[in-house]
This record gives C-alpha cells, sequence and structure tokens, in this order.
C-alpha cells in the first residue's frame, strides 16, 4: 500500500493511524507509521514493527544465517517484520512459510507487507500447533513468535510442540524462540519455561537478552554472546 509522503515525514514526530480491525481471536488490531514503518500492535503487545522489530533483528545478527534460497518457517507471521528484516536488512533470498491462524492478520499482511518484498512468501493460515503436527519437512531457520496478545497459549510450551520444533529443524538449523521478558512476571515465566521444557528437548540451548525479549535458541554453539544461565 502506498503511503502519501507526507504522512511518512510526518510519522517520525507522531505515530499516524492507519487501520483498525478486530476479528474472533484478536479484537483489537491498530496498523499505525511510525518513523516511517508499519507497525501491527494488539492492546498489549507489538505484533510486528517492519524493520524495527529488534528481538528477531538482533537475534538475526548473533547467528550465522543459512545459505540463500532455502525455506524459511515463520510460525507467527503477523504482518511480516521477519522477512521484510531478512530480505531487506540481511540481503537474504529465501522462501518463506508464513503461519498465522487469524485471517485477519493475514489480510493486513497481504495489503501492507507482501507487495514490498521480492521473497516467495507462501501464507498457511492455520493453528501453528496443528501445522507442526502434521509438518514433515525441514528447515535450517524457525522463527518461533506466536502470541496471544501478551502470552504465549500452553500449547507453545509443551514438550510435544517443542519436539516436533525439533524434530523439523536440519541437522544444522537454528530455532529462534520469542518470549517476553519485560516485567520481572514475565522473566520468571520464561526463565521458568526455559529452564524446564526448553532445555529438555534442547540440552545445549541458550538465549538472546533483547529489550525486553528473551530469545531462546535452541543451541547456544550456533550464536555469539549467548546466556545459557541466570
Amino acid at each position: 500500500m502506498d503511503i502519501p509522503r507526507w504522512k511518512k515525514w510526518l510519522s517520525y514526530f507522531i505515530e499516524i493511524p492507519i487501520e483498525k480491525v478486530s476479528s474472533d481471536l484478536n479484537p483489537y488490531l491498530n496498523v499505525s507509521l511510525r518513523e516511517g514503518k508499519f507497525q501491527l500492535t494488539t492492546e498489549k503487545a507489538i505484533y510486528s514493527y517492519d524493520e524495527a522489530y529488534d528481538n528477531f533483528r538482533h537475534s538475526f545478527e548473533k547467528i550465522h544465517l543459512p545459505s540463500d534460497h532455502v525455506d524459511i518457517l515463520i510460525l507467527g507471521l503477523g504482518l511480516g517484520s521477519i522477512p521484510i528484516i531478512l530480505e531487506k536488512i540481511f540481503k537474504k533470498e529465501y522462501r518463506f512459510i508464513g503461519v498465522d491462524i487469524d485471517a485477519a492478520i493475514i489480510e493486513l499482511f497481504s495489503k501492507y507487507t507482501l507487495p514490498r518484498l521480492k521473497s516467495a512468501v507462501e501464507v498457511v493460515t492455520t493453528d501453528a500447533f496443528h501445522f507442526m503436527m502434521q509438518n514433515t519437512r525441514k528447515y535450517p531457520l524457525i522463527c518461533m513468535d506466536v502470541f496471544r496478545s501478551d502470552v504465549i497459549p500452553e500449547a507453545f510450551t509443551s514438550i510435544e510442540f517443542l519436539t516436533a520444533l525439533k524434530d523439523a529443524l536440519t541437522p544444522d538449523g537454528v530455532l529462534l524462540f520469542n518470549c517476553l521478558a519485560l516485567t520481572k512476571e514475565d522473566i520468571k515465566i520464561t526463565r521458568e519455561f526455559f529452564k524446564g521444557p526448553f532445555i529438555k528437548v534442547f540440552p545445549s540451548a541458550g538465549y538472546f537478552k533483547v529489550l525486553g525479549n528473551w530469545v531462546l535458541l535452541n543451541d547456544s554453539s550456533k550464536g555469539i554472546e549467548v546466556e545459557i544461565s541466570t
């Protein structure tokens, strides 16, 4: 979608509302323009922020990204920050498989982000848990970014789901699993998940601390400056 130049300029000073929609899964979805970038928010969380979605951008800086022309899996597509970052910032040529349960979010992605991408994007509108239970493909990079507002649904922290993620990785594959760490309670929940189910499935795991998030990594040897204990 083309945005007038004056609106982009003005967005560096104030947030510009673009569109508000709702769905059964997300009663409040707001697309706005901030500092020239599209941002998708709920009442309690930022779902996407173009190249400024820093939890993944900084995490990508700390790992060896796969070679071009491979399939990359994104669970929780949102407005598509991850493909934007990998294509625009890191100049990667990937084929993306983006999974999101909310058809309203997929429509927003198709409207605001897909036209700006050169990469091929296969969009799957389904529950990411069910997708992984049926998945038979292998990926060198999986980005897990599923939230219901500011909470990761319980199914996605289960041993069953984590095992499905592990089985979907290539031998040298990297899993980046986004978790909140903004408040003391967030950190407590994330630490318990990391030290419990995550370490059980990925014994060599580590994580990156990124601006109110912990991005968990399946194998600490695959990143730099990785935290492995707290």
